[in-house]
């Protein structure tokens, strides 16, 4: 729930400054940075700068519409800033979609920098954060060998390989496939020296710009592609409109329009209605298709000795079936069998999920056997968390050898083993609601302790005994199958889990980062990274039980 604005509260001086300077585009790096801190600790701050935004988009619109007819449009010069004219159109609106987006990321402002651009580039830029990335498919960027980047300033980049999703400040939606050359100039220009895109343009983003060497296309809306390679294009209209400019004569040339292509070489261009001559990529190549060719069988098949892609089929709506291959007999799992739970829409409109609701609502598996070493994988996204303990997974009894891993209503992740004390450092990354998360838990006896990650970063870990007994056998997820003295009565997951998957050894932190990557519906939408706490788990606050039972 939102705090209520104190009525007596004013702004600073230090942050109207700021909010003025930004929409005057006259935010350095280090004054957006500070308006960045001073947002994320004030809720009032950030309730401030809605409304003054909002004033200056409703004055902005105001003049813009009084000069419309007598708009001129410059086209850039060829490695200098556009005309502030041409940039200047809905900016009122790019700076309150960047705010916004640059406040989603607030959490892991001190992971993720933003990256500069290259020493051959001389931009002047309202703020260092032009794009971000949405999601990307096996994406490699030259130069770029630590995690993949959220943030991106202006600057030259190198697309070495995969598909790549990235939105603009505007709202403007760029899918790049690689290899590809370009530049990001401000959230409505960019250029393409080779390689293909489409663009997605939003009315907040009219105006969106692709520069290739000979040829500028602007968007008039909504939806369109651009080819560049050896120094000539091809740019296809999908839906509206996209005038062309010549940059060597500085003239528009043509405007094209739905299912027209324009194709241009040299000086040369010619108009037709065709049917572009390569695939330009959709941004559901990167989500849902990106994970059909990057899903754990294919990127981490070592080990794997069950994986549940939760697909539903309308013939056996209560199996969950079990796509793993090459698995020993001694490690086999047989298919799941849902009680309860409701097929629903995952983490993409394309994908099948399991919604868990009521108590007694779960899925059902068997995992055989001893274990050295055992690694689990779910992606969750969790409605409410009403109980003390809420099941993920857990072994349906609490004998030697039992798993239980569960989210407290404090939002933090917990797992148990029979009979092991609790020991070590404790993680903090709480979980958070409303939104997909990948949940990992390790088990190793050899490493002598168990690790919990959230969305690829290390949450939880504890000592192990190396002569720990780990015999999950029987385990239901989303509910925990309740025994006569247990003092939490209820249990229930409450949300929503579609992809389960286990491997027979204990997967290293490269590896579940690997995964989260490849699975996350979107990267704007991870979490913020963990600090570390001393306090014990066994010694931190653990919940009350529900009932009180006598022994």
């Amino acid at each position: 729930m939102k705090p209520e604005q104190t009525q007596n509260w004013n702004a600073s001086d230090e942050l109207e400054g700021l909010v003025n300077d930004w929409c005057n585009r006259q935010c350095g790096a280090d004054q957006v940075q500070r308006l960045e801190e001073l947002l994320l600790d004030d809720y009032e701050a950030r309730h401030y700068y809605r409304r003054m935004m909002n004033i200056h988009a409703e004055l902005h619109e105001q003049s813009e519409s009084a000069v419309e007819n007598q708009k001129v449009i410059t086209l850039p010069a060829k490695g200098k800033n556009r005309n502030r004219i041409f940039a200047w159109g809905g900016w009122a609106v790019a700076a309150s979609v960047a705010i916004s987006a640059l406040m989603l990321q607030l959490a892991s402002r001190k992971a993720e920098k933003p990256i500069a651009a290259t020493e051959s580039q001389s931009i002047e830029v309202p703020s260092p954060t032009v794009g971000l990335m949405v999601n990307h498919s096996g994406a490699q960027f030259a130069g770029l060998e630590d995690d993949m980047p959220i943030r991106f300033g202006p600057g030259k980049y190198q697309l070495e390989s995969g598909i790549v999703h990235l939105r603009m400040t505007n709202g403007v939606d760029v899918v790049m496939r690689g290899p590809a050359t370009f530049g990001l100039h401000d959230p409505k220009l960019m250029t393409l020296e080779n390689g293909a895109l489409r663009a997605i343009v939003p009315n907040s983003g009219k105006g969106f710009t692709v520069q290739s060497p000979e040829m500028a296309y602007e968007d008039l809306g909504t939806e369109f592609g651009v080819f560049v390679q050896d120094g000539r294009s091809e740019m296809h209209v999908f839906n509206g409109q996209v005038d062309a400019h010549q940059i060597s004569t500085n003239s528009k040339v043509a405007s094209v329009y739905d299912g027209e292509s324009l194709r241009q070489e040299g000086p040369n261009f010619t108009v037709d209605v065709s049917e572009p001559e390569m695939e330009f990529p959709l941004p559901e190549d990167v989500g849902f298709g990106g994970w059909l060719s990057q899903q754990p069988s294919t990127i981490i098949p070592d080990g794997l000795i069950a994986y549940y892609p939760f697909n539903y089929d309308p013939e056996l709506p209560e199996v969950l079936k079990n796509e793993a291959s090459n698995v020993p007999s001694h490690r086999m799992m047989a298919d799941g069998l849902v009680m309860g739970a409701r097929w629903v829409s995952g983490r993409w409109s394309e994908k099948d999920a399991l919604l868990f609701n009521q108590q007694g609502e779960h899925a059902e598996f068997e995992i055989p056997g001893e274990y050295e070493e055992i690694t689990l994988s779910v992606w969750a996204n969790i409605d409410h968390l009403d109980n003390s303990l809420n099941a993920i997974m857990t072994s349906t009894g609490w004998s030697p050898g039992d798993l239980h891993w569960q989210i407290l209503r404090s939002q933090d992740p917990i797992l148990a083993i029979h009979e092991i004390a609790e020991t070590g450092s404790l993680l903090v990354k709480p979980i958070e609601l409303g939104r997909w998360i990948h949940l990992v838990a390790v088990v190793s006896k050899t490493e002598r302790r168990t690790r919990f990650y959230v969305d690829g970063h290390l949450a939880q870990e504890n000592k192990l005994p190396a002569d720990a007994l780990v015999k999950p056998g029987k385990v239901w997820m989303g509910d925990w199958k309740q025994e006569a003295d247990d003092r939490y009565v209820k249990r229930n997951f409450r949300g929503k889990i579609d992809e389960l998957a286990i491997w027979d050894r204990a997967l290293t932190g490269d590896e579940i980062k690997e995964l989260t990557h490849a699975g996350t519906p979107s990267m704007l939408l991870m979490g913020r990274t963990p600090e570390v706490i001393a306090t014990p788990r066994r010694k931190a606050t653990f919940p009350a039980p529900d009932v009180s039972i006598e022994k």
